[in-house]
């Protein structure tokens, strides 16, 4: 703006829409409105000439609040200072909603525990939460008591909504630093080895415009390359030296996710496609997922289907990257994309937390690990009246890949502790070539002890992210 000698102000104005409606000017003087003048509205930029009734000290449009503006924080022009189009600033604790007549920064403590960087303390600072904006970003940098280092996430996203062939088309870039294995110097107890992963992974995800705004479907198209940088250390061959080496290791990864989400009150479903390249391997697979829902309060009967197909794995021999016919442990999630409690741990209780992925088993077992193909069924049914749930799951592998069938099976009971985020399975029932298998590598454990080796669970945290949980939620 600019003052005239004929006592009024010339204020640029800019339309950054496509509606020509009135609008106001108000000017403001210690948070009062002091007078508020009306105009046509118009497409575009122009210079309006504004009459204050007195000294103010910054113009507002639409001081009131009375027209459907998405964005307000572009309304003011102060009269001083260095940001004369910057709302005042604020840092806010717990912050969920914006205030229009501020700029905002919301920050929260977090916590966070694993068996490497131990009890983990720091602070959540983002722009937003509930109501989408074009850019979004979270920073969360922890220190970990543990191993005495950082660790963290951050994000960015940002949004724009074509309204063509798609509703919404969201760039971003995700990336996070973690302790991921036992980094006690094994030549010193008193001294620590940070060995961490890190992983960044930009991304772009593609929502495809719907035909009927009350059509319950969704279909989106995720296209992502993940980058790991994993340390590792290397010992040396001399016991009188006690040295290490420590290299960093760098994977990456691309990864295509097409997934149709039908979020319909009765009987849900969804259909995911999924192509991950990586060195030497391309892996594809398709996952269902059937809701059947009883008459009953939260009762229903779960149907997962899996089936995969690696293309040119000729040359693949780390297992890590095979299809998993129990899901996937911490060592087998190689790009990252879920939280273990002991990533790395072979044996205790976190060795046997795991993700439902690809065969999805719920006893561990490493018959049918394979770089050909797999499939599987799986299943989950309530039970009236009581909190416990049964399951069983059924698969295929080649049968080059099998010791004595290509047929596998579990079944038993389950405690839904938080329904998919944590679960405790319990088989009872299996088939009797996982029984030997087991029974091999267990032989010299018994009892109850032995029985617990088979107890799995999964800890699915990650899926309580608040801002993943907003992002995804359906109207």
């Amino acid at each position: 703006s600019e003052a005239s000698p004929n006592f009024y102000t010339s204020v640029k104005v800019k339309n950054k829409g496509k509606i020509s409606s009135p609008f106001s000017i108000s000017s403001i003087k210690g948070g009062k409105i002091i007078s508020t003048q009306w105009y046509d509205g118009f497409v575009g930029s122009k210079k309006l000439n504004f009459t204050p009734a007195e000294d103010f000290d910054h113009l507002k449009i639409d001081a009131q609040n009375v027209m459907p503006d998405i964005n307000r924080q572009n309304n003011t022009l102060k009269t001083t200072g260095l940001c004369k189009k910057t709302e005042p600033f604020q840092l806010k604790m717990f912050g969920i909603l914006h205030n229009p007549d501020k700029t905002q920064l919301f920050w929260s403590p977090v916590v966070g525990w694993n068996n490497y960087n131990k009890f983990m303390l720091g602070a959540a600072v983002y722009n937003n939460l509930l109501i989408e904006r074009k850019l979004e970003w979270v920073v969360m940098p922890m220190y970990g008591f543990g191993n005495k280092d950082l660790a963290g996430a951050a994000s960015v996203h940002y949004n724009i909504h074509p309204n063509a062939i798609f509703q919404t088309v969201r760039f971003g870039v995700n990336a996070e630093r973690y302790s991921n294995a036992n980094s006690v110097d094994p030549f010193n107890a008193n001294k620590y080895m940070n060995v961490n992963f890190t992983k960044i992974s930009p991304e772009i995800l593609f929502e495809i415009k719907k035909k009927h705004l009350r059509n319950t479907g969704k279909q989106t198209l995720l296209i992502r390359r993940v980058s790991v940088i994993q340390d590792s250390i290397l010992f040396s061959n001399n016991p009188v030296s006690n040295n290490y080496l420590k290299y960093h290791q760098s994977i990456i990864f691309n990864d295509f996710i097409y997934k149709y989400d039908n979020s319909r009150k009765i009987n849900p479903y969804n259909v995911a496609v999924n192509v991950q390249q990586g060195e030497g391997f391309v892996k594809s697979s398709l996952t269902a997922n059937y809701k059947v829902t009883f008459k009953q309060k939260k009762k229903s009967l779960d149907i997962r289907f899996f089936a995969g197909k690696f293309f040119n794995s000729n040359n693949l021999y780390d297992p890590t990257y095979f299809f998993q016919t129990s899901g996937a442990n911490g060592m087998h999630d190689y790009m990252y994309d879920n939280i273990f409690l002991g990533r790395t741990e072979t044996s205790g209780l976190f060795s046997q937390q795991f993700t439902e992925t690809e065969g999805a088993m719920k006893m561990y077992t490493l018959l049918g690990e394979n770089t050909n193909w797999l499939t599987s069924l799986n299943l989950k049914c309530s039970l009236p009246k009581i909190p416990i749930r049964l399951f069983a799951d059924f698969e295929i592998i080649p049968q080059a890949n099998a010791i004595h069938s290509d047929v596998l099976f579990d079944a038993g009971i389950y405690l839904p502790l938080i329904p998919n985020i944590i679960d405790i399975y319990f088989p009872l029932v299996m088939s009797q070539d996982i029984m030997d298998s087991f029974t091999s590598i267990n032989q010299n454990v018994s009892g109850v002890n032995k029985y617990l080796r088979m107890v799995r669970f999964t800890f699915n945290i990650n899926k309580l992210n608040p801002f993943e949980m907003v992002r995804n939620l359906s109207l």
